[in-house]
């Protein structure tokens, strides 16, 4: 027996002696431990169970011979003996011409490096421990390969499917296979919703799209791949495409798992209130057809419906009679609801002339149309605006105090503050009312001065107004 034999001999006797061995490990089996020991030439590790097994050192150096590992580290290594005590082993080198050596790791179903020589007809030839081996084209990686000859001269890790004799069939693919299993059994441990991962597209279908986020596949169904209504998910994306979505849904005993594109998008209904004030005209697209009116896609994620009355001026049964899908038309909006994630639309009126907008200042009679928890809106002169509820008189932070002062038909004089002619915005106010009457008299009071304030102030009359 060599030093070296009896090294190794002396070092696991003393490993056993301390630790006694619970369930022998399979040969060939993949194994995790953690380093509990190391020397110069050998390196414990701990299996659990009471078991210990060692590897040597050498396989844990990097290419400047410096240790990898140090004591406490996780250790993944494969079971190479079990005969005399469990030995370990990162990969296997056999010695070249060492039919022994090959028949054991292929009866152990280790791991064996092998280096691509060459392509032939339906396949890749290899060179393992100095011999030659095929590898069919479909067992090289783990979707169709195109270009076989891109491993020639690549050194790389292969299993031994067959022997027979001097024919060795080997196989790339089922260690790949069994690093994605592993690996997506990890992953379904840590899932949970709400997390952001990232993926490459593995398949689109009319449902939607699948996505790999490492050895498991994920759904994200159409209806979660925008804010926009997308009818073809490969409008979209492609495969292979990657991409970062949120996990919505994890179902461990279906195997399911929900993904989205939307959720990590801008909701346009954060905004909307800015976006489509009522009175905007624009252009959208019908999108769908029901008794009751037409949907109308408005871009940037936005829908609206125009009820089946708002259609035409002429009474009609159904919207087919006015509209049809795909259709370009001009709407202009009524309502927007932001709690219900409601637009209402209408293309009768976006067909009157509304005549010319009205101007700063210019007050009217508005009639209270909706109540919004942002303000009212109303219609005027053939128009339609909104009144911030910062621009009502009183408190008017809820909805419920803004309904028991302005109920729906209420009239209130308003005045003019903004006008968007680009979006036919129109923003109204009643306390500029009351404004306009201070700088009146403000006017007035100085023109009685000759033009001089005389040290009285705005503030000053206003002061003097209140105390009367």
């Amino acid at each position: 027996m060599s030093d070296h034999e009896e090294s190794f001999e002396a070092l696991l006797e003393q490993s056993l002696a301390e630790r006694p061995i619970g369930r022998q490990p399979r040969l060939g089996e993949k194994i995790t431990g953690m380093v509990v020991s190391i020397s110069s030439e050998w390196v414990i590790v701990d299996l659990g169970a009471k078991t210990e097994g060692v590897i040597e050192a050498a396989e844990l150096m990097d290419d400047e011979g410096q240790l990898t590992v140090k004591v406490g580290d996780e250790l993944d290594a494969f079971v190479s003996a079990v005969d005399d005590g469990v030995r370990l082993s990162r990969r296997v080198r056999p010695e070249s011409g060492s039919d022994e050596a090959l028949r054991q790791i292929f009866e152990a179903g280790l791991p064996v490096e092998g280096v691509v020589t060459g392509v032939n007809k339906g396949g890749l030839e290899v060179k393992v421990a100095g011999k030659r081996a095929f590898c069919q084209i479909s067992q090289i990686q783990l979707d169709y390969c195109e270009d076989p000859s891109v491993y020639v001269g690549q050194k790389l890790e292969f299993r031994i499917l067959k022997m027979s004799g001097r024919d060795i069939l080997v196989s790339r693919r089922v260690l790949l296979e069994a690093e994605r299993a592993e690996a997506a059994a990890g992953l379904w441990e840590r899932l949970e919703p709400g997390q952001i991962l990232e993926g490459e597209v593995s398949r689109i279908a009319a449902f939607g799209a699948f996505v790999n986020l490492g050895g498991v596949d994920g759904l994200i169904h159409v209806s979660e791949l925008s804010h926009e209504r997308i009818e073809d998910p490969g409008s979209l994306l492609k495969v292979g495409q990657a991409v970062k979505v949120q996990v919505v849904t994890v179902d461990r005993e279906a195997e399911r798992i929900g993904l989205s594109l939307k959720a990590l998008e801008a909701d346009p209904w954060d905004s909307v209130v800015e976006q489509l004030p009522p009175g905007l005209e624009l252009q959208g697209t019908v999108t769908r057809l029901q008794p009751f009116g037409a949907f109308v896609a408005l871009g940037g994620g936005m829908e609206g419906l125009v009820h089946v009355s708002e259609l035409s001026d002429r009474r009609i049964n159904h919207p087919k009679e006015v509209v049809e899908e795909g259709q370009r038309v001009d709407v202009r909006v009524i309502e927007v609801d932001p709690e219900r994630r409601r637009i209402a639309l209408s293309m009768r009126e976006a067909r009157q002339a509304p005549g010319a907008l009205p101007r700063v200042g210019d007050t009217f009679t508005a009639v209270v149309d909706r109540i919004e928890s942002y303000g009212l809106l109303v219609k005027f002169a053939g128009h339609r605006g909104l009144v911030p509820g910062k621009e009502l008189p009183g408190d008017r932070s809820s909805k419920r105090s803004l309904e028991e002062v302005y109920p729906v038909g209420a009239e209130l004089e308003v005045a003019v503050i903004e006008v968007d002619e680009s979006k036919g915005r129109i923003r109204l106010s009643v306390n500029e009312l009351e404004r306009a009457k201070d700088r009146a008299e403000w006017q007035t009071f100085q023109q009685k001065q000759g033009g001089g304030s005389f040290g009285t102030s705005l503030g000053d009359l206003l002061a003097k107004r209140g105390k009367k």
